[in-house]
């Protein structure tokens, strides 16, 4: 609850100080620990004056727990961003300048950050990593946002009306997943914008305010991007097929990936550390799914250019879809966890899939396109009889991963036949390998710019 290192002797000092935690009146009636680890946060002044950020009439406008040095500027520039690039001789160039999606004055939330956590400090030099779960439980004791009570019409309001936007701006906030986004969401009302990259204040000239920009390397690392969450989006969530609050109990990481209109349309689950560029092309091409109109068969070792088709939820005019990521055979699918790598066998995945789809909060009518290789085949279990025949059920002698075996694909259903079901919509897949490419370099009639 103290958020102690495990390895290290328990003092007099915090004995007293959990005694003191579970006595405090804010943690009366407290569902979880982590809103005990909020309590003991807020007594160590995490909430402390010198933390708060106001805007040009005096009015609340936000924290920042950034050290000394590297606090947001006081006449930062909240209503432009861009992107700044860095290449691989240490060049920078600003792309994509312009207005701020957010608007000009947004709630802001600054904190230095990564995958691993968020870290906050307060009065006499006190500071602590926590995890986003526990920063969504302190964030309700934070009185900027804190909503009326309808119950005591004597209660205040909140100082920050719910048409004003959160801002995170700390660094990979949704790089994992959307759940801190959503746990704010649901707890606040607001608009909540965050990235999964890296982000960093940067001055626009010599006179110039600072602003606020995605950092990326040219050609390496996640390509990061602006994710918004809105309420009606989070409701809308919440009443679809394995929708529901957030579940910080899930293991599984889902990249969010935007498109141009910055909502959730798709997610990866790799791990990009194991990729030659970081994630980069994947990161980057995946946020242009939604424009792909043409697929084109692909054989290896065939140079010869195919004719490119139009994909079939273009050529049946569907609303558009939702995509999903992860590297699969017939009947199982590969997720990427903070503990590695884990295999889940077809109706898990189709649970897994179902709960990310229905983050996306679109109506069921939008079709599903997993992209998962042998996503449509039939898995089975007996592999002995391969399917299709290979050599030992491999694709060669050196594969770790078994090619799919024999099944009956009444009794054996595919992965995708469960994503299906469990997320009761339209599944679009392939059952054998897949990839997205700019389809010029396959295709003798495609339009060069499109996935």
């Amino acid at each position: 609850m103290l958020l102690l290192d495990p390895a290290a002797a328990v003092t007099k000092e915090q004995r007293r100080e959990l005694l003191d935690v579970a006595m405090d009146s804010r943690a009366e009636d407290a569902p979880k620990l982590v809103v005990l680890t909020a309590v003991h946060l807020v007594r160590r002044g995490v909430f402390h004056d010198a933390f708060r950020r106001y805007d040009k009439n005096g009015e609340p406008r936000g924290w920042d727990w950034s050290p000394k040095g590297s606090r947001v500027p006081v006449n930062a520039d909240l209503g432009r961003t861009a992107l700044e690039v860095t290449d691989a001789q240490g060049g920078v160039s600003f792309q994509e300048e312009g207005s701020a999606p957010w608007g000009t004055d947004p709630y802001l939330l600054a904190a230095e950050s990564d995958q691993a956590g968020i870290l906050l400090r307060g009065a006499e030099g006190f500071q602590q990593v926590v995890t986003r779960e526990v920063f969504a439980a302190l964030m309700a004791f934070n009185e900027d946002l804190a909503p009326a009570d309808p119950a005591d019409p004597k209660t205040a309001g909140p100082e920050v009306g719910p048409d004003v936007p959160i801002l995170l701006a700390m660094s990979e906030a949704s790089g994992w997943n959307l759940n801190l986004q959503d746990a704010l969401v649901a707890q606040h009302g607001h608009d909540v914008w965050a990235s999964n990259g890296l982000l960093r204040w940067v001055p626009q000239g010599k006179s110039a305010p600072a602003m606020l920009v995605r950092q990326v390397q040219e050609g390496t690392g996640v390509h990061g991007q602006w994710l918004l969450r809105e309420p009606a989006t989070v409701a809308a969530a919440a009443k679809l097929p394995h929708g529901g609050p957030v579940d910080w109990s899930r293991r599984e990481i889902a990249i969010p990936v935007a498109g141009p209109d910055h909502r959730f349309h798709t997610y990866i689950s790799m791990d990009f550390r194991e990729q030659p560029d970081g994630g980069n092309y994947r990161s980057r091409i995946y946020s242009r799914l939604a424009q792909s109109n043409r697929w084109v068969l692909f054989r290896p070792g065939r140079a010869e250019l195919r004719t490119a088709r139009l994909l079939p939820w273009v050529e049946e005019k569907r609303p558009t879809p939702f995509f999903a990521n992860m590297h699969g055979g017939a009947g199982w699918s590969e997720w990427f966890t903070e503990d590695g790598h884990e295999r889940a066998a077809g109706p898990e995945t189709g649970r897994r899939v179902a709960r990310q789809v229905a983050l996306s909060g679109l109506p069921l009518d939008h079709p599903l396109v997993v992209l998962s290789c042998f996503g449509a085949m039939p898995g089975g279990t007996f592999r002995d009889v391969p399917n299709p025949p290979v050599a030992d059920g491999r694709r060669s002698a050196t594969s770790r991963a078994r090619m799919p075996a024999g099944a009956d694909p009444l009794t054996e259903p595919p992965d995708c036949q469960y994503a299906s079901n469990e997320s009761d919509r339209t599944v679009f897949t392939t059952n054998f390998t897949n990839a997205v490419e700019f389809a010029v370099k396959y295709a003798r009639n495609s339009l060069p710019t499109r996935p």
